[in-house]
């Protein structure tokens, strides 16, 4: 449980005294006196109030028991209640329970109260059928998701569940971690580093690596290239990579350097920063520098701080490309969209430097949206809105078609969750756009694996392909800044003599 009882209590109940409160928080039991001074201290040292759950959709067969076990905290304020609870879970009935849990969250809370023309009450009796057979969690998920399948509907689903508050971290778990650099085998029967990742583990002025040098050994095991490295990549936590590095494949006069893991995500966040390093340096290229770049990963907070900073770098450029394929969705679209079709209204000057123009932040050439199959739900948002705009063409492929909403659902008997989408978009025509249909481009472009094996992008290509005709075709207006005014006015010409 949460440490210190603070923020976020639930479920309070008074003391039969008065004097004091019980309420749940992070899986544990707290007790609070009332009109100040430290906690209950006449409160039981043990309670009957379950802990959490114990068997769990884990679970085979048989109602098996389990244990839940949390410590106490004392001091002022809010103390943590020492408590041991044992059930014995009805494996079946569990299961029967969650799938309609599932059920009843998709007839209640779906958008459409016709489930898109599926009778719901004949989907639960031909799926409920099959609960005597499922052999565990997975397999109870796969039925209620094959059910929910049947309405047709994009962000559906199910997952977790069987875990009590905690468990999940009781035990420490060898994980596959990275090194923050990529390896590539040699002629010499050992690996090469091949890239490594700007502002991974590697990238520093100490760590003495670089691109070429040979990994002998990882955590004192040598590798060879007849063996899988990942193997040796399968770490506890906590613990650090060794390896043992060398300029030429011999043990002779080679190194160690100490890195710290990356998890996967940490990496994947690399590996996008790579990805979208190399487009933006491909359309620096192919443009002569006077086309920009920029990627935008989700629609969410993050995405739109990127977004401003993006543009902010590519002020010089006269066009500009925005990437929008892999989008994982939310809901910031509006806010783009209308922010790349600002028109130019005027320039300000200062004494020294350059005007800069109204609004700022912007760029007023051509622009082009690259769009694909992975993009979805607020990312099929912006390319639909990018349309509808105006704002230039659509280049790729067809858009995920998934522009639906989900908002939180409290978790099921087991603490699984299923989600049932409550929130439908429809244009002002009064039409279904783009749940289950998508948004099409303007010129369609196949990501041809073998182009990109070579070293291609053929979407991102033909996207710079079109802003450069573009520019061609209509060139940007040159403004030109008119000379300041003179506001002295002369004065009349006078004759000696005067007083």
């Amino acid at each position: 449980g949460g440490g210190g009882g603070r923020g976020g209590g639930g479920e309070p109940q008074w003391a039969r005294d008065g004097r004091s409160i019980y309420y749940l928080q992070g899986g544990s039991i707290y007790t609070l006196a009332i009109g100040g001074g430290g906690g209950d201290t006449s409160a039981p040292a043990s309670t009957g109030a379950a802990a959490g759950r114990g068997g769990g959709r884990g679970g085979r067969g048989a109602p098996s028991p389990k244990a839940a076990t949390t410590t106490t905290t004392t001091g002022a304020g809010p103390r943590r209640i020492d408590f041991s609870v044992r059930m014995v879970i009805d494996i079946a009935a569990e299961r029967k329970q969650v799938f309609e849990e599932a059920w009843r969250v998709m007839k209640n809370r779906y958008y459409d109260p016709k489930m898109h023309g599926t009778n719901w009450a004949a989907a639960k009796d031909k799926y409920e059928a099959l609960l005597g057979n499922i052999a565990d969690s997975e397999e109870l998920d796969n039925v209620v998701i094959e059910m929910i399948g049947e309405i047709n509907s994009s962000h559906t689903g199910m997952s977790g569940g069987g875990r009590l508050p905690g468990e999940e971290n009781a035990v420490e778990r060898i994980q596959t971690r990275y090194p923050g650099f990529d390896m590539a085998p040699d002629t010499s029967g050992y690996y090469k580093v091949s890239y490594i990742y700007r502002k991974g583990p590697a990238d520093h002025d100490y760590v003495k690596l670089a691109a070429g040098d040979y990994i002998l050994a990882v955590n004192g095991k040598e590798l060879k290239t007849s063996e899988n490295y990942w193997k040796l990549f399968n770490i506890l936590p906590e613990k650090k990579f060794e390896f043992v590095v060398n300029s030429k494949p011999t043990m002779a006069g080679s190194w160690t350097i100490d890195l710290q893991p990356l998890t996967s995500a940490a990496q994947s966040d690399l590996e996008y920063s790579r990805w979208v390093d190399e487009r933006a340096e491909m359309v620096k290229k192919l443009s002569g520098g006077d086309i920009g770049y920029l990627h935008i990963k989700a629609m969410d907070a993050p995405s739109l701080a990127k977004f401003e900073r993006d543009l902010l770098d590519n002020q010089d450029k006269k066009a500009l490309i925005i990437d929008e394929r892999f989008n994982g969705g939310g809901q910031i679209a509006d806010y783009i969209v209308e922010n790349l079709k600002r028109p130019q209204t005027n320039f300000f000057s200062t004494r020294y430097g350059d005007a800069f123009s109204t609004p700022q932040n912007q760029i007023f050439g051509p622009k082009a949206m690259i769009i694909n199959e992975y993009a979805g739900s607020g990312g099929d948002a912006m390319s639909w809105l990018f349309r509808q705009r105006g704002v230039g063409q659509l280049i790729g492929k067809r858009t995920w078609g998934g522009l639906v909403g989900i908002f939180g659902f409290p978790p099921l008997i087991d603490g699984g969750m299923v989600t049932a989408p409550n929130l439908a978009f429809w244009s002002l025509k009064g039409e279904w756009d783009v749940e289950n249909h998508g948004v099409a481009p303007d010129i369609e472009v196949e990501f041809d694996p073998a182009a990109v094996r070579a070293g291609h992008d053929p979407q991102l290509e033909k996207a710079v392909e079109v802003l450069l005709a573009d520019l061609k075709q209509h060139p940007l207006p040159v403004y030109k800044k008119p000379p300041f005014p003179n506001y002295h006015r002369e004065e009349p010409a006078t004759t000696g003599g005067g007083k």
